[in-house]
């Protein structure tokens, strides 16, 4: 029995030692083969022969060697879990070449690369070269954890400082109202975004550092910080890190300019509605005593209100002063110049008088706006602009306004009957109308109307416009056929009538002067 056990475990070994050799045959057909692959085609290829000899040294060495040859062509940041497993693979491979190498057969020819004391390589001559190679892969993993982290930590400060901005920009539709109903937490929140992005700086620098120790191919940090200056615009993108250069929103300017400009040019913002209203409301005052006076509103004034509170109340309630201010203004001034021929100014003052008409029928307009817009939450943003010279309620401001426009059509009413008394003895009677363009004269006897007078007719096209002091305009064709007739009595009696740019016909009365477009209506 012992014999019989002795032979067969006798027949064991030899069978193993058998396969072992067989085993190393066949790894010289390995190494040639992975010698014309890259290292990862070598990595398979080996794993498939480690897989059939899992106890053979040589393959866990070239396993080993193909892993390290990989960590330099990894990204350490964005394939970072597959360099950590290579890196781990690496140290396994080389731990477990050390671990077989123990009491197993060697040859030279499969661990080239060891240094080698004598002329066959040996155990001893393993231990050190694996425990190097150890040690190297274990501070290269030291340095690819350190960039990694620095650069997540970089990213995520940058996340939160974005986070913050975001959460400032979706509590205010626009930066003008944050500017307007700034709150005690907002500018915690701002201040906190500024500490932020400081040190945002300093995990660039940390990072910059772990590159310098640990570059990434073909990788450059270069950092370009651009303001934001559009609101809810600028500064809401994500931001690519690996993409050189990196473009980061500057937050911390952003939050410490937005601070000043609320400590300064609101201020002034302020100022500038109060300035115009106290003059406006001065000259208004030195009106309702019987004084002419001429005033300079803000020409961007409405402008300026536009770019500090988008879609305020307080943009159609400035118009509708400055409407106000500006007809006072005309009035004060008159439409024609005294030292010139009245005759030669007379289509320039109707030009004058047709802008001011037009801006007055746009008051109404801006009424309607008022009222949309008009809030008492509004209304807090200029309590203290306000209260002193138009009121501290919604229906003081609606008041306020009723009372413009009010003063602005007696003002325009003013210029039109000082339009006709300027006119008024240079006006002729009619006799006739000569087409210049057909020759075709058109006399009073032709087109007199019983009990009416004819003040004038004006070319419309191919048409002709005959108005009467009656206020009736007749439309008529080149035969004289009537084919429109129109009737303007409440502003009777017409006195006068001129085609002016546009297309447009001025009728005059001794009190008002109206406009109509070449289709008769009325403007």
């Amino acid at each position: 029995m012992r014999y019989m056990s002795f032979r067969s475990v006798a027949c064991t070994l030899l069978c193993m030692i058998m396969i072992s050799l067989h085993g190393q045959e066949k790894f010289e057909e390995q190494l040639s083969a992975i010698s014309h692959m890259t290292p990862y085609q070598a990595v398979y290829q080996l794993e498939q022969y480690q897989a059939a000899h899992p106890k053979f040294a040589g393959v866990y060495y070239h396993l080993g060697k193909a892993n390290e040859e990989m960590i330099g062509t990894i990204h350490p940041i964005m394939d970072y879990e597959l360099l950590k497993r290579t890196i781990y693979n690496a140290k396994l491979y080389y731990g477990n070449c050390m671990h077989y190498a123990q009491n197993s057969s060697l040859k030279n020819e499969y661990f080239v690369g060891i240094p080698m004391k004598g002329k066959r390589i040996e155990y001893e001559d393993i231990i050190p070269f694996v425990r190097k190679k150890l040690d190297e892969n274990k501070k290269t993993e030291t340095l690819v954890d350190n960039l990694y982290m620095a650069y997540f930590a970089m990213v995520q400060r940058y996340g939160k400082c974005r986070h913050l901005f975001t959460q400032f920009c979706e509590q205010y539709p626009s930066e003008k109202q944050a500017h307007l109903r700034l709150e005690t937490q907002d500018i915690t929140l701002l201040e906190t975004l500024k500490e932020q992005f400081d040190s945002l700086k300093l995990d660039i620098s940390a990072f910059e550092r772990a590159l310098e120790v640990y570059p990434i191919e073909g990788y450059n940090l270069n950092i370009v910080y651009n303001n934001i200056r559009l609101y809810r615009l600028d500064g809401l993108s994500h931001t690519p890190f690996l993409i050189s250069p990196i473009y980061l929103w500057d937050y911390g300017t952003y939050a410490e300019q937005f601070l000043a400009k609320q400590n300064s040019e609101f201020a002034q913002y302020y100022q500038a509605i109060e300035k115009e209203y106290q003059q406006i409301n001065e000259a208004i005052h030195q009106i309702r005593k019987g004084n002419k006076q001429t005033i300079k509103c803000n020409p961007i004034l409405t402008n300026y209100i536009n770019k500090m509170d988008y879609e305020s109340f307080m943009f159609p309630l400035t118009q509708i002063q400055q409407q106000c201010a500006d007809m006072i203004d005309c009035y004060a001034k008159g439409l024609f110049d005294q030292n010139d021929s009245i005759p030669e100014q007379i289509e320039t003052a109707l030009a004058t008088l047709y802008s001011k008409h037009i801006k007055r029928k746009e008051g109404q307009a801006f009424l309607t706006l008022l009222n949309k817009r008009l809030t008492a939450s509004e209304l807090d943003k200029y309590e203290g602009v306000l209260s002193a010279s138009a009121g501290s309620t919604v229906e003081d401001i609606e008041r306020f306004a009723q009372e413009r426009l009010q003063l602005t059509d007696s003002m325009y009413n003013e210029l039109c009957k000082h339009f006709y008394e300027t006119i008024e003895g240079r006006i002729q009677p009619f006799e006739k109308f000569v087409d210049e363009l057909t020759d075709q004269v058109i006399t009073a006897e032709q087109l007199n109307v019983e009990h009416d007078t004819i003040v004038t007719i004006l070319p419309m096209g191919g048409e002709y416009l005959v108005v009467y002091a009656s206020g009736r305009l007749v439309v008529m064709d080149a035969n004289l056929m009537i084919t429109k007739t129109f009737e303007y009595s409440q502003h009777t009696p017409i006195k006068a009538a001129y085609k002016i740019n546009g297309g447009n016909y001025a009728i005059v009365s001794p009190s008002y002067v109206f406009f109509i477009d070449n289709q008769g209506n009325i403007k």
